[in-house]
């Protein structure tokens, strides 16, 4: 139960799982720098069948994603309110945002460095404040296959889902 000033007392329901599984997330290996990317690949194993609650949360039984971080130093554009404000935002160390980001290397068009970029280093996941874009890949059956499959690169994975191994 919350009490608050406006709206007065409301009662919530309690948590619910809306899904376990496997994932992997995996780096491919491409021949030009450019063409570096992320996946993030899942595999429901509860609920064998997805309901109400994943439809709408957009889960599938599996799918995958192209998973880039966000720059904290990159202004949002257009004065846009998306994303976190400046003082919530991860703090990165100077050398990860040179790694990650190319800040001071001439990569992107900006001083900052790249706007977004593929998750290479895990240690840009354990700031808090890390900003994620997730972008639809595959989903189905074939697309954590397609994805993550042969010659994409290393991952761990999971024998819950196939499409993982």
């Amino acid at each position: 139960m919350n009490v608050t000033s406006v709206t007065g007392t409301r009662h919530e329901a309690p948590s619910r799982l809306a899904g376990r599984g496997a994932y992997t997330i995996v780096n491919n290996e491409p021949r030009v720098p450019s063409q570096r990317s992320t996946h993030l690949g899942y595999c429901l194993s509860h609920p064998a069948e997805p309901g109400e609650p994943q439809e709408a949360l957009g889960l599938r039984s599996s799918s995958s994603f192209v998973v880039q971080v966000k720059n904290p130093l990159a202004p949002v554009p257009g004065g846009q309110h998306v994303g976190l404000s400046p003082n919530k935002r991860a703090n990165y160390p100077d050398w990860l945002i040179n790694n990650a980001f190319g800040k001071g290397r001439g990569r992107g068009q900006e001083n900052y460095g790249l706007r977004f970029a593929p998750v290479e280093s895990i240690e840009l996941l354990e700031y808090e404040g890390a900003e994620l874009l997730l972008i639809a890949a595959r989903s189905g059956e074939e697309g954590p296959e397609t994805s993550l499959g042969e010659g994409r690169g290393h991952g761990k994975h999971h024998p819950y889902c196939a499409a993982l191994r």
